[in-house]
């Protein structure tokens, strides 16, 4: 399996949108394509971006039980009303008994991680879909590779990758629960790869996205498990995503 990720100095949102245009037709424009729906930011531009290069592609929210409340909605209403045509996943019945109890946090990462691509593949192999794509940024390769983004090509072999991260493994700051992992697919395809979080919101910004999208507060791929300290339990999960409905609630007026 291969990965493409469009790698970019440009910032500029215009000129940026132009080419990873052309590259999404280039690696993907007769390719049936699985794009991972999180209702973060992230994801979201990389949606937008396959839907301005015209490619066929099936938006998918997994629900995992450990999304964030947002004003007293749960995400996966607020990402339908953002994106009609996404198709909801529902998987809490099987994950949540899995992490139930787990406190050490790259237990936590690679529990969420393995049910993650494990929803993924179902998918994958239902829709027979060629590529996958997601919204890795920047920082998310920079912490797991332990590289600068210059130091990755634009297509890359799962093997070489491995590779890449056993050289640099002292630099190395956390799992990503959407790399490095294999896929049924001929290759994943990383659209925003380039961009800092700030930059994505430029990019939303110049695609004439709502504010409530575009000033979403930065959301961890683990979800809430990342953020519960210590043992997961349904009263902690519950516990957290009120408060966490409050914090961001009324950091809205300052971020």
């Amino acid at each position: 399996m291969k990965n493409h990720r469009f790698i970019t100095t440009e910032t500029n949102p215009e000129t940026f949108v132009q080419s990873a245009i052309a590259f999404l037709k280039k690696h993907a424009s007769d390719k049936k394509v699985f794009c991972a729906l999180s209702g973060g930011i992230d994801s979201s531009a990389a949606y937008l971006l396959l839907k301005k290069a015209d490619i066929n592609t099936i938006p998918v929210f997994i629900d995992h039980g450990l999304m964030r409340i947002i004003r007293g909605k749960e995400e996966r209403e607020y990402i339908k009303e953002l994106f009609p045509d996404v198709r909801i996943i529902d998987i809490r019945d099987e994950f949540l008994p899995q992490i139930i109890n787990e406190e050490n946090a790259e237990a936590k990462r690679k529990l969420f991680k393995k049910a993650y691509s494990d929803t993924i593949s179902k998918v994958i192999d239902e829709e027979n879909c060629d590529l996958l794509a997601d919204g890795t940024i920047l920082p998310d390769i920079e912490e797991s590779f332990g590289v600068k983004i210059t130091d990755i090509q634009e297509t890359m072999t799962l093997e070489e990758e491995k590779a890449l991260l056993k050289q640099n493994k002292e630099r190395f700051v956390k799992s990503q629960h959407n790399l490095n992992i294999e896929y049924d697919v001929e290759a994943t395809i990383q659209p925003v790869a380039s961009l800092t979080k700030d930059e994505v919101r430029r990019l939303l910004d110049f695609l004439e996205m709502p504010d409530n999208l575009i000033y979403r507060k930065a959301f961890p791929g683990p979800a809430l498990a990342a953020r519960i300290i210590g043992k997961v339990t349904l009263n902690n999960l519950e516990f957290e995503k009120k408060v966490h409905d409050i914090v961001e609630s009324k950091i809205d007026n300052y971020y």
